[in-house]
């Protein structure tokens, strides 16, 4: 297996998650911005952050992609991975961003992240600032337990990082 582990990082969640999987594994992993061919590899791991539902560098560094065997998509963000509402939605929109040629060579994973608020730009403290907002202006009962998390968060520093969730990810890359 000729592998590469590749991250697009704003704020270091992915980055961190990205350089741990490269030391459990081996595999060499560069951001997103400094990988200049992708045609020896037959395995990408990608690993990237959320930010409004995108994820940052995939679309850019996917249309460099001629051909692999195996695409990893690793989302990074505050979602849980046990809510199947958040999963279907991150899900969604990252298929929009993946070419129809990789969608079936794409396997998805997401683990949490961490937030913040006193190290956001200004641009992505807006966008939150907007999207709680709206968010609470939503009927209680209509609030999801991530709704919720956000909105009582928000303005904090909060982490919910698991280095140990990389272990599936690791032993399937071995």
């Amino acid at each position: 297996m000729n592998a590469i582990i590749i991250y697009g990082s704003c704020y270091g969640a992915s980055q961190t998650y990205a350089e741990a999987l490269s030391e459990q594994t081996g595999i060499p992993a560069q951001s997103f911005r400094e990988v200049t061919t992708l045609d020896q590899y037959d395995t990408l791991v990608y690993i990237g952050g959320l930010y409004a539902g995108k994820v940052l560098g995939l679309p850019q560094t996917l249309k460099r992609v001629k051909a692999a065997e195996t695409l990893l998509v690793v989302t990074v963000g505050l979602a849980s991975p046990d809510d199947p509402g958040s999963m279907q939605q991150i899900r969604s929109k990252l298929n929009r961003q993946v070419p129809k040629a990789l969608l079936d060579k794409m396997e998805h994973i997401h683990l949490r992240g961490a937030i913040d608020y006193e190290k956001l730009s200004l641009r992505h403290t807006m966008m939150m600032s907007f999207m709680v907002s709206y968010l609470k202006r939503q009927p209680a009962e209509k609030q999801t337990p991530e709704t919720k998390d956000l909105i009582d968060t928000f303005g904090h520093k909060v982490d919910f990082m698991d280095p140990d969730a990389l272990a599936p990810i690791a032993a399937r890359l071995k």
